[in-house]
């Protein structure tokens, strides 16, 4: 079994910013793991580096979420009805895009087996210098948070299921572009 953080390619693609950035827009898009369907009001987004390729996944401020075009909301509706919510937004242009917000939030971390970073005083710090999970807790749903990150991290597990079952897999099959794939454990 392996475990990656999911991110945007930012060096490579486009990224995508809000228009206006007020106090209860950066609120909004604040994605902590908990469901936003309810309060959610779609947002008009521009893109950041018009000069980079465009691809299927962007991203936003921060990396507890992305975006990503109806092609690729449709490709992977399987995943996303498992464990996310697709948010609406749209670019200046009125394209439609939707935000990928991750809420199947799994206790899966050894707490125990997991290696921290600590600061100076000897208080240990929120950053995971190592990771370990309790391999029995993963969800159906190949891609999840854990409450320790789940406002700055993605994860998707591989070697669990039947490849066409996992995400990591269907996204390299797929042909679609923008996201990577960071390895924090292999059983």
């Amino acid at each position: 079994m392996r475990v990656f953080s999911i991110a945007t390619d930012i060096d490579k693609y486009q990224v995508i910013l809000p228009v206006s950035y007020t106090d209860a827009v950066h609120d909004m898009i604040d994605f902590n793991g908990l469901p936003k369907i309810g309060i959610w009001e779609p947002l008009i987004f521009y893109i950041d580096n018009p000069l980079d390729k465009q691809s299927d996944f962007f991203s936003l401020t921060n990396s507890s979420a992305f975006a990503c075009t109806k092609k690729a909301a449709d490709k992977f509706m399987r995943f996303w009805e498992m464990s996310a919510e697709l948010l609406p937004i749209f670019l200046e242009d009125g394209t439609e895009l939707f935000i990928v917000n991750i809420i199947d939030c799994v206790n899966a971390l050894d707490s125990k087996d997991t290696v921290y970073d600590y600061y100076e005083d000897g208080t240990r710090s929120n950053r995971i210098l190592n990771y370990a999970f309790h391999k029995n807790r993963f969800h159906e749903s190949s891609i999840f948070k854990i409450p320790e990150t789940a406002n700055i991290q993605i994860l998707t597990y591989a070697g669990v299921k039947s490849p066409e079952d996992e995400f990591f897999f269907a996204y390299k099959e797929s042909g679609l572009t923008g996201l990577i794939f960071y390895p924090l454990f292999n059983s």
